[in-house]
C-alpha cells in the first residue's frame, strides 16, 4: 500500500486523531508541509482559516491526496514527526513503509529572506514559543512593527492585549 492509498483509506481516522488534537499541533503539521514547499501560502491559510479542527483537517486531507503519492508521504512523515505515536495506533498502516527520511530543503528555496525563513518555519515557532512577547516588543521599539501589526500577531496566539507600547 503507498502513502495515498493509506491517506484514502484511513481518511477517517486520520480527521478523527488530527480533530481531537490542539490547535498549535495542527499548525505545527502545516507549517511542516509549508516549510517543505508541498503548501502554497494560499493553501496554508485556507486550510488554517479558523474553522473546525475537523473542517480544516479534511481540506487538508483533499489538498495532499490531489498532490500525490509524494506529498502524502511527505504528511505521514509531519504527522509521525509531531504527533505521538500512541496516538497514531489507530491507524491501520498494513503494508505500508514510510519514506526513509525527511525531505532535504531544497536549493532553490534558499534564493530569498523570505523562501529562507519559509523553509525555517517549524523550527523558528517551536523556539518562539513562548517568547513572542518579548521579539513584538524588540521590533516595536526599533520601528519594524508598529502597535497594530504587534496586536495582529499577538491575538490569534495568546488571546491577550500586546505588551508593544
Amino acid at each position: 500500500m503507498n502513502a495515498d492509498q493509506l491517506l484514502k483509506a484511513q481518511r477517517h481516522k486520520l480527521i478523527m486523531i488530527l480533530g481531537r488534537d490542539s490547535v498549535e499541533i495542527f499548525e505545527s503539521i502545516l507549517d511542516h508541509l509549508l516549510a517543505w514547499d508541498l503548501l502554497s501560502w494560499e493553501e496554508y491559510e485556507h486550510v488554517k482559516s479558523p474553522e473546525v479542527l475537523s473542517h480544516s483537517s479534511c481540506n487538508l486531507l483533499d489538498i495532499v491526496t490531489l498532490k500525490g503519492t509524494r506529498a502524502c508521504e511527505l504528511f505521514l512523515l509531519a504527522l509521525e514527526d509531531i504527533i505521538h505515536s500512541s496516538q497514531l495506533a489507530d491507524l491501520i498502516l498494513g503494508s505500508y513503509k514510510p519514506p526513509e527520511k525527511s525531505p532535504e530543503p531544497s536549493a532553490s528555496l534558499a534564493t530569498l529572506p523570505s523562501q529562507s525563513l519559509q523553509q525555517h518555519r517549524p523550527n523558528i515557532v517551536r523556539k518562539l514559543h513562548g517568547h513572542i512577547a518579548a521579539v513584538l516588543e524588540i521590533l516595536h521599539s526599533y520601528g519594524h512593527f508598529s502597535k497594530y501589526e504587534c496586536d495582529e500577531v499577538q491575538l490569534p496566539i495568546c488571546r491577550c492585549v500586546c505588551v508593544c507600547v
